[in-house]
């Protein structure tokens, strides 16, 4: 069977910590495997993640970027336009102000600015050459600035159902029920029936309501949207959900895609807890679900004690108190539930309330 997105990730992710050794020569375990040590081994990376899961087929095996970029994914027409959506397991490609020069694996698209990315040969402090595997959050960037991402390359893996905002473990086959759930993957598809071996329903087949949370039009529900399981069925030890629109994974092995409200996310580590708090950003906007794509709340939709504490926008305003009931960690964004919506608690470590 053909390889899948997630798959190329999680394959990536176990590299994260390896080294060049010694520092700065470009030696690793890529660049042997490949048959171009101590040469500049971001591509060779991205080549070897594919080849261990059997998918160099698509991936492709090349050691220089811009002909990565080109002669295969361009060529293939596999190659996806910057102001695209990226996707778990899209090869992304960054450029400087001459060519394309730096190669690495998406974990998962952040929001319209922002993509978190698995890369080899990288840094804290360096762009590219850094000489170590490293989870990075980049900024699309200004073309024809210094550094911008270029382009991203979509190998057609096996079809999945979608990458989690997080990779924290859960046991597989956990069921919590019916009730109303928020979506924490990047994007979650729709489909026929229970299970993968479903097709997806399409845009068309989706409620009305369904159509609002599907921006690109694909099948698949963007993260933050809240929706209503009314039956659950564990398939091959996953869990699926039924929704007006049809059928969703709720938990897929082992990783956690949607989250049922009153419950708290998987996560790999995180502070806040139910309980109260103190919003020490400037003002805070109250959405109408977990996520930055959720609808903004007007100032007459909040509560009463809310409408007391927030500016003619809606936004709740520092040192307001809020309680908050439920709590959705998305890695990069952390989202509580109070009386009048949701609320963002901490964005790319930055926190808004205390």
């Amino acid at each position: 069977m053909m390889a899948t997105a997630e798959e190329m990730v999680s394959m990536a992710a176990s590299q994260i910590g390896y080294k060049e050794s010694p520092a700065g020569s470009n030696n690793t375990k890529y660049g042997e495997w490949y048959g171009m040590n101590y040469n500049p081994w971001c591509d060779m990376f991205v080549s070897w993640c594919g080849a261990q899961i059997g998918a160099s087929d698509v991936v492709g095996k090349y050691a220089y970027c811009p002909s990565h970029l080109y002669q295969w994914f361009k060529e293939k027409g596999w190659l996806i336009d910057r102001s695209e959506k990226p996707q778990p397991g899209d090869i992304i490609f960054f450029s400087n102000a001459t060519r394309v020069c730096h190669a690495a694996v998406v974990e998962k698209r952040i929001d319209s600015s922002y993509v978190q990315t698995i890369e080899g040969n990288t840094s804290s402090t360096s762009n590219d050459n850094g000489g170590a595997v490293m989870r990075r959050i980049r900024s699309y960037g200004v073309v024809g600035s210094s550094w911008y991402v270029h382009s991203f390359g979509r190998p057609p893996y096996s079809q999945s159902i979608g990458m989690p905002e997080n990779t924290a473990e859960t046991v597989g086959g956990v069921d919590n029920g019916v009730g109303t759930y928020t979506i924490t993957a990047s994007e979650l598809c729709v489909r026929k029936g229970a299970g993968t071996n479903y097709a997806l329903v399409g845009y068309e087949n989706l409620t009305e309501d369904g159509k609002l949370h599907d921006v690109d039009k694909d099948s698949q529900l963007e993260k933050g949207t809240r929706v209503t399981v009314s039956e659950t069925k564990i398939v091959n030890g996953d869990t699926w959900g039924k929704i007006p629109s049809g059928w969703i994974c709720l938990y897929y092995r082992g990783h956690t895609y949607a989250v049922k409200e009153g419950t708290v996310a998987a996560s790999v580590e995180t502070s806040f807890k139910t309980g109260n708090y103190t919003i020490i950003a400037s003002a805070l906007k109250v959405r109408d679900g977990a996520g930055v794509n959720c609808r903004q709340k007007s100032k007459n939709e909040l509560t009463v004690d809310g409408q007391k504490h927030a500016n003619e926008n809606g936004c709740l305003l520092k040192g307001t108190r809020v309680t908050v009931s439920s709590i959705v960690d998305a890695t990069t964004y952390v989202w509580g539930k109070i009386p009048s919506g949701w609320i963002c608690l901490q964005e790319h470590g930055t926190d808004y309330v205390a």
